[in-house]
């Protein structure tokens, strides 16, 4: 590592990363793959033979231990997501089966028809169904509710 324009690269990169990494965990998983994939990277490593030095190989290491930080955060993400995407079809499912349950005992269980547009029905709107249903005296009530709502 001759050329002193490379030299002075390779050390703004450096404290670039040193400083990113002390105060940002993201934004230095970003600026590490940015640095890692781009050209000049490449040259700094490849073609100045500077592939297996500490540094470099240090580098790649953190660039694997970001990807897989990447990788856990997609999947917290991704979980987290399915949690409460099922707490609100769990949610609906249970407002559904418990408005026919009402109208079942006092009339009889809503048709089908009904049923599916309650499952088409928001969450809130199905909420308010919920606490309607109870003063319904028939299952015109229901009709007609459906068909304002």
């Amino acid at each position: 590592c001759r050329d002193p324009a490379d030299v002075s690269l390779l050390q703004v990169t450096l404290s670039s990363l040193t400083a990113l990494s002390e105060t940002d965990q993201l934004g230095y998983d970003e600026f590490l793959r940015w640095h890692l994939e781009s050209s000049l990277w490449t040259h700094l490593e490849v073609d100045m033979g500077l592939e297996n030095t500490r540094f470099f190989k240090n580098a790649r290491k953190a660039l694997a231990e970001a990807e897989n930080r990447g990788e856990a955060r997609g999947e917290a993400r991704g979980e987290a997501r399915g949690r409460a995407r099922g707490r609100v079809e769990g949610t609906r499912e249970t407002l559904i089966r418990l408005i026919a349950q009402q109208l079942g005992t006092r009339f009889s269980l809503p048709g089908a028809e009904a049923i599916a547009q309650m499952e088409a029905l928001p969450l809130a709107t199905l909420e308010a169904l919920a606490l309607a249903a109870p003063h319904f005296q028939g299952h015109d009530d229901l009709t007609a509710w459906l068909a304002a709502h």
